[in-house]
């Protein structure tokens, strides 16, 4: 529907061009995918301001990558750091460091940080 807002269908291709915004928005968000424990976690960053490029989660004293699902969620396979602090880096650089939050799977749980508007 919204390639036929833009030319003719039967085109199939059009060139275009496009500038990625950092819409005004309220804190982002964490949500804790179902089933999330001390034994598997996935974590989905909600509201963001700018696209995310890494998450970590705090285990010990460090930061610890986790990988990101096709379906967006962030996963530590062995549960390791859920419920630890997060830190969440965008695409320009940015990151920003959420205290550690209560484990509630399903619950969108609001931060007090949002990334700058670029």
């Amino acid at each position: 529907e919204a390639f036929a807002r833009l030319a003719d269908p039967t085109l199939g291709r059009i060139p275009i061009t496009w500038t990625l915004l950092s819409p005004d928005l309220g804190p982002l968000s964490i949500r804790y995918k179902d089933g999330s424990s001390q034994y598997w976690c996935g974590i989905q960053v909600i509201d963001h301001r700018n696209p995310v490029a890494r998450l970590e989660i705090q285990v010990g004293g460090t930061f610890r990558a986790l990988d990101r699902t096709s379906y967006n969620y962030f996963l530590s396979p062995d549960g390791s750091g859920c419920g630890s602090a997060i830190r969440i880096t965008d695409i320009y650089g940015e990151a920003l460091t959420i205290p550690a939050l209560p484990v509630r799977p399903s619950a969108t749980q609001r931060t007090a940080v949002q990334f700058s508007r670029h």
